[in-house]
Protein backbone atom coordinates (compact mmCIF):
# COMPACT_ATOMS: atom_id res chain seq x y z
CA UNK A 1 0.00 0.00 0.00
CA UNK A 2 2.72 2.34 1.06
CA UNK A 3 4.77 1.66 -2.23
CA UNK A 4 0.94 2.51 -4.36
CA UNK A 5 1.20 5.77 -2.64
CA UNK A 6 4.50 6.69 -2.60
CA UNK A 7 4.20 6.03 -6.75
CA UNK A 8 0.60 8.14 -7.06
CA UNK A 9 2.61 10.93 -4.81
CA UNK A 10 5.70 10.90 -7.63
CA UNK A 11 3.44 10.98 -10.28
CA UNK A 12 1.44 14.09 -9.12
CA UNK A 13 4.59 15.83 -8.31
CA UNK A 14 6.06 14.64 -11.56
CA UNK A 15 4.03 14.47 -14.05
CA UNK A 16 5.19 12.92 -17.20
CA UNK A 17 5.48 15.37 -20.02
CA UNK A 18 2.98 14.75 -22.88
CA UNK A 19 4.16 13.53 -26.41
CA UNK A 20 4.70 15.79 -28.67
CA UNK A 21 2.88 15.74 -32.08
CA UNK A 22 4.40 13.10 -34.20
CA UNK A 23 2.97 14.13 -37.61
CA UNK A 24 5.81 15.30 -39.75
CA UNK A 25 4.43 19.02 -41.44
CA UNK A 26 3.12 19.15 -44.33
CA UNK A 27 5.75 21.07 -45.52
CA UNK A 28 8.58 18.99 -44.82
CA UNK A 29 7.11 16.08 -46.73
CA UNK A 30 6.67 18.17 -49.91
CA UNK A 31 9.95 19.18 -50.31
CA UNK A 32 10.93 15.76 -49.88
CA UNK A 33 8.10 14.77 -52.97
CA UNK A 34 9.65 17.78 -55.11
CA UNK A 35 13.12 16.38 -54.86
CA UNK A 36 11.59 13.15 -56.47
CA UNK A 37 13.11 13.57 -60.06
CA UNK A 38 10.73 13.69 -63.24
CA UNK A 39 12.66 12.80 -65.77
CA UNK A 40 10.91 9.32 -67.45
CA UNK A 41 7.28 7.90 -66.82
CA UNK A 42 8.32 6.19 -63.42
CA UNK A 43 9.57 8.92 -61.58
CA UNK A 44 6.91 11.34 -63.22
CA UNK A 45 4.32 8.79 -61.70
CA UNK A 46 6.20 8.77 -58.53
CA UNK A 47 6.23 12.31 -57.62
CA UNK A 48 2.73 12.70 -59.23
CA UNK A 49 1.74 10.41 -56.53
CA UNK A 50 3.07 11.82 -53.34
CA UNK A 51 1.62 15.28 -54.55
CA UNK A 52 -1.65 13.99 -54.96
CA UNK A 53 -2.20 11.49 -51.75
CA UNK A 54 -1.00 15.23 -49.48
CA UNK A 55 -3.40 17.97 -51.23
CA UNK A 56 -6.22 15.39 -51.16
CA UNK A 57 -6.04 13.54 -47.60
CA UNK A 58 -6.94 10.20 -49.81
CA UNK A 59 -5.68 6.54 -48.81
CA UNK A 60 -3.80 4.69 -50.66
CA UNK A 61 -6.68 2.41 -52.18
CA UNK A 62 -8.70 5.29 -52.97
CA UNK A 63 -6.29 6.42 -55.70
CA UNK A 64 -6.23 2.92 -57.17
CA UNK A 65 -10.37 3.64 -57.89
CA UNK A 66 -9.19 6.68 -60.44
CA UNK A 67 -10.09 5.94 -64.17
CA UNK A 68 -9.86 7.69 -67.21
CA UNK A 69 -13.22 8.57 -67.70
CA UNK A 70 -15.77 11.10 -66.61
CA UNK A 71 -17.15 8.82 -64.08
CA UNK A 72 -14.32 9.44 -61.77
CA UNK A 73 -12.22 12.05 -63.56
CA UNK A 74 -12.90 15.46 -65.03
CA UNK A 75 -11.16 18.59 -65.92
CA UNK A 76 -12.59 22.36 -66.30
CA UNK A 77 -11.62 26.18 -65.58
CA UNK A 78 -12.87 28.39 -63.89
CA UNK A 79 -12.60 32.19 -63.20
CA UNK A 80 -11.19 32.78 -59.34
CA UNK A 81 -10.84 36.16 -57.83
CA UNK A 82 -7.05 35.58 -56.97
CA UNK A 83 -4.45 38.07 -55.80
CA UNK A 84 -2.08 39.19 -58.51
CA UNK A 85 1.19 36.80 -57.27
CA UNK A 86 -1.36 33.49 -57.48
CA UNK A 87 -2.57 34.36 -61.31
CA UNK A 88 -0.29 33.51 -64.51
CA UNK A 89 -0.23 31.52 -67.69
CA UNK A 90 -1.18 28.00 -67.14
CA UNK A 91 1.26 24.91 -67.66
CA UNK A 92 -0.97 22.78 -67.39
CA UNK A 93 -3.65 24.00 -69.78
CA UNK A 94 -1.90 23.58 -73.24
CA UNK A 95 -1.28 19.86 -72.28
CA UNK A 96 -5.27 18.90 -71.36
CA UNK A 97 -6.17 21.02 -74.33
CA UNK A 98 -4.42 18.61 -76.78
CA UNK A 99 -5.47 15.39 -75.19
CA UNK A 100 -9.20 16.85 -75.42
CA UNK A 101 -10.13 17.46 -72.27
CA UNK A 102 -10.89 21.38 -72.16
CA UNK A 103 -10.71 21.64 -76.16
CA UNK A 104 -12.73 25.23 -74.92
CA UNK A 105 -9.93 26.61 -72.91
CA UNK A 106 -9.19 30.23 -73.82
CA UNK A 107 -6.20 32.01 -71.91
CA UNK A 108 -7.38 34.70 -69.22
CA UNK A 109 -5.05 35.75 -66.30
CA UNK A 110 -7.62 34.46 -63.72
CA UNK A 111 -8.84 31.24 -65.28
CA UNK A 112 -7.74 28.45 -63.14
CA UNK A 113 -7.20 24.94 -64.54
CA UNK A 114 -8.87 22.39 -62.00
CA UNK A 115 -9.29 18.44 -62.12
CA UNK A 116 -12.03 16.54 -60.03
CA UNK A 117 -11.82 13.22 -59.02
CA UNK A 118 -13.75 10.65 -57.16
CA UNK A 119 -12.95 7.18 -55.96
CA UNK A 120 -14.48 3.97 -57.89
CA UNK A 121 -15.74 1.90 -54.27
CA UNK A 122 -13.55 3.95 -51.32
CA UNK A 123 -13.45 2.36 -48.04
CA UNK A 124 -16.08 4.72 -46.39
CA UNK A 125 -18.82 4.54 -49.85
CA UNK A 126 -18.79 1.30 -49.61
CA UNK A 127 -19.45 0.85 -46.41
CA UNK A 128 -22.76 2.90 -47.05
CA UNK A 129 -23.45 0.57 -50.43
CA UNK A 130 -22.22 3.45 -52.65
CA UNK A 131 -20.38 3.16 -55.97
CA UNK A 132 -18.41 6.56 -55.66
CA UNK A 133 -17.07 8.91 -53.15
CA UNK A 134 -17.49 12.26 -53.46
CA UNK A 135 -16.25 14.86 -55.57
CA UNK A 136 -12.72 16.21 -54.81
CA UNK A 137 -11.23 19.37 -56.49
CA UNK A 138 -7.54 20.30 -56.87
CA UNK A 139 -6.67 23.70 -58.48
CA UNK A 140 -4.00 24.49 -60.85
CA UNK A 141 -1.07 26.65 -58.79
CA UNK A 142 0.85 28.75 -61.37
CA UNK A 143 2.34 30.11 -59.02
CA UNK A 144 4.36 27.03 -58.02
CA UNK A 145 4.63 24.63 -60.63
CA UNK A 146 7.00 21.94 -58.57
CA UNK A 147 4.30 21.61 -55.86
CA UNK A 148 1.38 21.74 -58.49
CA UNK A 149 -0.56 18.05 -58.42
CA UNK A 150 -2.58 19.45 -61.45
CA UNK A 151 0.50 20.17 -63.71
CA UNK A 152 1.89 16.98 -62.98
CA UNK A 153 -0.88 15.49 -63.83
CA UNK A 154 -1.35 16.58 -67.06
CA UNK A 155 2.75 15.44 -67.70
CA UNK A 156 1.48 12.08 -66.62
CA UNK A 157 -1.15 11.92 -68.72
CA UNK A 158 1.11 13.19 -71.56
CA UNK A 159 3.53 10.88 -71.07
CA UNK A 160 0.97 7.76 -70.96
CA UNK A 161 -1.08 8.70 -73.85
CA UNK A 162 0.38 6.34 -76.09
CA UNK A 163 0.07 3.15 -73.89
CA UNK A 164 -1.89 0.65 -74.48
CA UNK A 165 -3.50 0.19 -71.15
CA UNK A 166 -5.58 -2.70 -69.56
CA UNK A 167 -8.98 -1.15 -69.24
CA UNK A 168 -11.41 -2.51 -66.24
CA UNK A 169 -14.62 -2.88 -66.33
CA UNK A 170 -16.64 -0.58 -63.86
CA UNK A 171 -20.71 -0.74 -63.45
CA UNK A 172 -22.31 2.92 -63.75
CA UNK A 173 -25.37 4.28 -61.87
CA UNK A 174 -27.68 1.78 -64.13
CA UNK A 175 -25.62 -1.47 -63.05
CA UNK A 176 -24.57 -1.37 -66.76
CA UNK A 177 -20.84 -1.96 -67.19
CA UNK A 178 -18.23 0.20 -69.56
CA UNK A 179 -14.84 -0.33 -69.61
CA UNK A 180 -12.24 2.48 -68.00
CA UNK A 181 -8.35 2.53 -68.21
CA UNK A 182 -7.02 3.91 -64.53
CA UNK A 183 -5.25 6.72 -64.19
CA UNK A 184 -1.89 5.37 -62.18
CA UNK A 185 -0.67 2.48 -63.99
CA UNK A 186 2.36 0.01 -63.80
CA UNK A 187 5.41 0.04 -65.77
CA UNK A 188 6.40 -3.19 -67.61
CA UNK A 189 5.43 -6.02 -70.45
CA UNK A 190 1.59 -4.71 -69.75
CA UNK A 191 0.07 -1.49 -67.92
CA UNK A 192 -2.51 -2.24 -65.76
CA UNK A 193 -4.08 -0.94 -62.69
CA UNK A 194 -1.80 0.28 -59.82
CA UNK A 195 -2.45 -1.84 -56.64
CA UNK A 196 -2.08 -0.72 -53.05
CA UNK A 197 0.78 -2.31 -52.14
CA UNK A 198 2.21 -0.79 -54.98
CA UNK A 199 1.42 2.67 -54.19
CA UNK A 200 2.73 1.86 -50.50
CA UNK A 201 6.23 1.16 -51.80
CA UNK A 202 6.60 4.35 -53.81
CA UNK A 203 6.25 6.19 -50.48
CA UNK A 204 8.37 3.90 -48.46
CA UNK A 205 10.69 4.34 -51.42
CA UNK A 206 10.12 8.05 -52.65
CA UNK A 207 9.24 9.73 -49.15
CA UNK A 208 9.51 8.06 -45.62
CA UNK A 209 12.89 6.71 -45.77
CA UNK A 210 13.96 10.66 -46.38
CA UNK A 211 12.33 11.59 -43.08
CA UNK A 212 14.62 11.84 -40.12
CA UNK A 213 13.72 10.77 -36.78
CA UNK A 214 10.80 8.06 -36.02
CA UNK A 215 9.75 5.57 -38.46
CA UNK A 216 6.66 5.95 -40.65
CA UNK A 217 4.07 3.79 -42.39
CA UNK A 218 2.99 5.21 -45.59
CA UNK A 219 -0.03 6.08 -44.56
CA UNK A 220 1.62 9.09 -42.81
CA UNK A 221 0.63 10.83 -46.23
CA UNK A 222 -2.88 11.00 -45.28
CA UNK A 223 -2.47 11.50 -41.10
CA UNK A 224 -0.27 14.86 -42.38
CA UNK A 225 -3.19 16.02 -44.80
CA UNK A 226 -5.34 15.75 -42.19
CA UNK A 227 -3.56 16.77 -39.84
CA UNK A 228 -2.68 20.41 -41.74
CA UNK A 229 -6.32 20.54 -42.99
CA UNK A 230 -7.70 20.59 -39.17
CA UNK A 231 -4.95 22.91 -37.89
CA UNK A 232 -6.45 25.67 -40.88
CA UNK A 233 -10.07 24.71 -40.19
CA UNK A 234 -10.77 22.81 -43.70
CA UNK A 235 -12.70 20.11 -43.66
CA UNK A 236 -11.93 16.97 -44.57
CA UNK A 237 -14.28 15.78 -46.88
Amino acid sequence: MRTAWAARRMNRDRPSIPRNDTVPSIHDLLDIAIRIPAHNRIELRDRTIALFLLFTHARQSDITGIYRHHATFRVGHLPLDAPSWAQGPSRAAPMLTRLGYIPDYKHRSNHHVYVDVRYHLPKRAAAQGLRYGNWVRLLEQPFSPSTCPVYHLARYLTATKALDIDAVPLPNHEHEEFRARPLFVSEGRQHHELKESTIGGIIRRRVIQYISGRKFTPHITRACSASYKIAYGVPRD
